[in-house]
């Protein structure tokens, strides 16, 4: 993918050093920076690596993965502060990489690097949620630390202002209007891919009876121990919410047919289902589960599609029958 202009910008210019990234981060020290490189290019990523390690980053610290897939390992594996993805690499781009680590819920921050100084990628890449942009037959070593310094702090002053509304507070888990926003961005990410999302909602029947039997604070860590169970239950390009009250969600994307989808909501929902211990009391869960699952094909707008998948997985949850020992009701749309 490298040109040879952009080989011969980077050649020679470790030489010249800037300060390391350090006290202007409040909170950061460079030598524990954990970077993941998402590049393609065996010198590009040697180059990277270099410039990085001027900076004041160890070479143990950083880390190269060139498939979407490898990268997701590594963060699963790794607790990466900081993504340098190239832009382009075929068939896939940075920013699908940042939707998926978005889909697993990997609060990380990105930087998109591009061949080309090319305003328009700069533009989508910045819509796209990056923290910066650089070209890289422009890159230096100073203007590398600066976009990492900028990125780190921006990230660190989002998180603060938006983990409230991010988050539900009691569960931990994804709060009702971003988990739409991330299921309405999984469907456009997967438009005319040949691709289906899928929707499980679970909801806990017998809560009522834990309130009323326990007081609020037992029906309270009820819900708790639900979303620990959902948390520890949703596989790495899951997404887990709780949409209000007793309803959980788990939005699906690795799953290749209906069917598929179905089998998978049974399986999280009997994950679920065992009684919960509060206090010295057993309590079953009355666990109702509604599935619904769609193939994506850019007909609609991706929010129209994630409002019908709602609606679906809704009726399928209100029309749940009676099944090994669950109640499980399913609605493939076509």
């Amino acid at each position: 993918m490298t040109l040879r202009a952009v080989r011969g910008a980077f050649a020679g210019r470790t030489a010249s050093v800037s300060p390391a990234i350090s006290g202007n981060s409040p909170g950061f020290e460079v030598g524990a920076l954990r970077v993941l490189v998402f590049e393609d290019n065996a010198r590009d990523r040697a180059l990277i690596k270099k410039f990085l390690e001027a900076a004041g980053v160890r070479a143990a610290n950083v880390h190269h993965a060139d498939t979407i897939p490898a990268a997701l390992q590594v963060l699963r594996r790794e607790p990466i502060d900081l993504v340098l993805a190239d832009y382009y690499l075929q068939p896939h781009t940075g920013l699908d990489l940042m939707d998926e680590t978005r889909h697993s819920e990997f609060d990380v921050p990105f930087i998109v690097m591009s061949a080309l100084d090319d305003d328009a990628i700069d533009q989508k890449a910045l819509t796209h949620g990056a923290y910066g942009f650089l070209a890289k037959s422009e890159l230096t070593v100073e203007r590398l630390e600066r976009a990492i310094r900028y990125a780190l702090a921006g990230h660190r002053r989002e998180a603060a202002l938006g983990r409230g509304a991010e988050r539900d507070m009691l569960t931990g888990l994804v709060a009702r209007a971003p988990f739409i926003d991330s299921l309405a961005a999984a469907i456009a990410n997967r438009t005319g891919k040949g691709a289906m999302v899928g929707l499980t909602l679970l909801k806990a029947g017998a809560l009522a009876e834990i309130n009323d039997a326990l007081g609020l604070a037992a029906g309270d860590e009820a819900l708790r121990l639900l979303g620990q169970r959902l948390r520890r239950a949703k596989g790495p390009l899951e997404v887990a919410a709780r949409l209000g009250g007793n309803l959980l969600a788990l939005m699906m994307t690795d799953f290749l047919i209906a069917p598929h989808a179905a089998t998978r909501g049974r399986d999280v929902a009997a994950a679920l289902a065992d009684p919960l211990l509060l206090g010295a009391v057993t309590m079953p869960v009355d666990l109702r589960a509604g599935v619904a699952a769609q193939a994506v094909t850019g007909a609609d707008a991706p929010m129209e599609v994630a409002e019908r998948l709602l609606k679906r997985a809704a009726a399928a949850l209100r029309d749940a029958a009676p099944a090994d020992g669950l109640r499980l009701g399913f609605a493939h749309i076509h």
